[in-house]
Parts: structure tokens; C-alpha cells; sequence
């Protein structure tokens, strides 16, 4: 009788060993790939408040390499990419169709697999700023918008210099316009954020501290990555060094067709940019070759 007993015990202890196994070997995709040294994809979405069709305002692709380096490729929300036989703004993507259809548009227009995502809403955007204690950023000019068209109306009034911002600050900061740059200037304060983000919220903090911050935030993700897989994207992001962080943003010329205004990729150099941040590759554009 104790026999059987101690068989049935360790039947059980087996099937639970089992099942956690699985369990654990499911939920770490991106453990599982960087282990394997394979580059992985990850688009990072940004989303606004307004209306029922939500928009990407921000899009982003983090590419981890198996040497422990990033790449951060910002695509622009204005570049005229075709799908579903017709052309939209890719930000539209998103609306249509949600990460799924937006990481499918992405992909097409960089030529790499984007297997995973993550969404971040404005809400969850100000909970993280808030989460790491804010963030020390330094404006270069005084910033004055109005948009009373916005859903909620956008009303934003920061002053020039050095200042520690809170989350509804640093939502205004990478929301900001009104900028002869436009969108290319967005894109470019979206960076010099997610760096502060880097060098005060993730790699001075220990790992316990980013485990929690990440349970924080959860809630307000959108993603198809675990809370294994975060904590595992939070531990190699834990330890690289500033000069492994690469950033760049995808090429593109101003265009009008139909009174729509779009950017319009630069093929050549979008894909030379790629195949060096992206694939590992140099490639000689047009303006590299000359002549002799």
C-alpha cells in the first residue's frame, strides 16, 4: 500500500514537472531565441487616446542582436506604404488592423520577420515615467502647442533647459509639433527619451526593481511577449553599455499626392540602412561609389 502510494506521489510530482517545463518553455520565446544566438524582432508601438480607431503615433523597431547589441530603427507615421492593394500613411495600419497588420506592414516595407510586438497606450506611457521616478531630459527650445481638436485637447507649455519630467511632461515632450522638423523632429526627441529611459529606468536599477517595474506596467501592454520574455528583454537591457545602443530613423523625402501629405521611403538608402543595422550587412549605396 506504501508503495503505491509513493508510485502515485511521484506520478504527480512528474506530470507537475512536466507541465511547468512546458510552461516555462512556451512562455520564453525571446529567452529561447537569444539563447539560441538569434538576432529577434520586436515592434514597439505607441499608441494614442483618441477615438475608437487608436493609432500608432510612435513606431519603432528594436532589433537584439546575438552579440548583446541594439539597433532602434524609428519608421516615420507619414510613410506612404502600400497594403491591401491600396497606399496609407503606416500609422493606419495600426488602426485597421492592430499590431498584427501593423507588424505585417512593417515587415514588408523593411524586407526582416518582426515576430513580436509591444503596445503602449498614453496611459501607460505616463505610468511608466512615473513607475522609474521620471526622467532628466534637456529641452532645447521653449514648447508651446495648442490643439483643441485633440481628443482630450492638447495643450502643452514646457520651458527650455535641463529638468527632471513626470509622465504627462514627457508624453507632452515626445507629442510635441509645432516644429519646422515635423515629424522627423518627433522622432528625434522620441530617441533622446527612450535613451533616458534606458540610462535611468533600466540599467541603474537591479533586476528585482525591473521586475516589478514591469509588473507595474503590464497591465497596460498590448504585446504578444510574456512576463518571462520582459523580464528577460529587461535583463539584457540590464547590461549593455550606452556605445551598443544604435539609433536611426528610416529615410524619407516630403510628398503631396491627392492633397495627402506623406513621406516617401528612400528605397536605396532604407534598405542599405537595414542591411547594416538590421541584418549585419554593408552595402554600398550610390553615394558611396565613385568615380575615379
Amino acid at each position: 500500500m506504501r508503495r503505491r502510494i509513493l508510485i502515485a506521489v511521484g506520478a504527480v510530482v512528474v506530470v507537475i514537472g512536466i507541465v511547468f517545463g512546458w510552461y516555462f518553455l512556451t512562455q520564453r520565446h525571446l529567452g529561447h531565441l537569444i539563447a539560441q544566438g538569434k538576432r529577434t524582432n520586436i515592434l514597439l508601438l505607441g499608441i494614442d487616446n483618441a477615438g475608437e480607431k487608436k493609432r500608432s503615433d510612435t513606431m519603432m523597431l528594436a532589433s537584439l542582436a546575438p552579440d548583446g547589441s541594439v539597433s532602434l530603427l524609428s519608421l516615420p507615421r507619414d510613410l506612404r506604404v502600400k497594403f491591401d492593394s491600396e497606399f496609407h500613411k503606416l500609422n493606419a495600419s495600426y488602426a485597421l488592423g492592430g499590431p498584427d497588420l501593423a507588424s505585417r506592414v512593417a515587415a514588408s516595407l523593411l524586407g526582416v520577420e518582426i515576430p513580436f510586438y509591444i503596445a503602449l497606450d498614453y496611459t501607460g506611457f505616463e505610468h511608466l515615467i512615473d513607475a522609474i521616478g521620471g526622467v532628466t531630459i534637456t529641452v532645447d527650445k521653449d514648447m508651446r502647442y495648442d490643439d483643441n481638436r485633440a481628443t482630450p485637447p492638447l495643450h502643452i507649455d514646457i520651458k527650455a533647459g535641463t529638468q527632471r519630467m513626470d509622465g504627462k511632461t514627457a508624453l507632452d515632450y515626445v507629442r510635441f509639433r509645432n516644429d519646422p522638423a515635423g515629424d522627423i523632429g518627433r522622432i528625434a526627441r522620441q530617441q533622446k527619451l527612450i535613451k533616458a529611459i534606458l540610462a535611468e529606468g533600466v540599467q541603474n536599477k537591479d533586476l528585482s526593481t525591473l521586475k516589478k517595474l514591469i509588473q507595474t506596467v503590464y497591465p497596460y501592454l498590448r504585446t504578444d511577449l510574456s512576463l518571462l520574455d520582459l523580464y528577460d528583454l529587461a535583463k539584457l537591457l540590464h547590461g549593455i553599455d550606452e556605445s551598443r545602443i544604435a539609433m536611426a530613423t528610416v529615410p524619407a523625402t516630403p510628398v503631396t499626392i491627392d492633397e495627402i501629405s506623406y513621406l516617401e521611403p528612400k528605397v536605396v538608402e532604407m534598405e542599405a540602412l537595414v542591411a547594416r543595422m538590421i541584418k549585419g550587412i554593408d552595402v554600398l549605396t550610390p553615394a558611396d561609389v565613385k568615380v575615379a
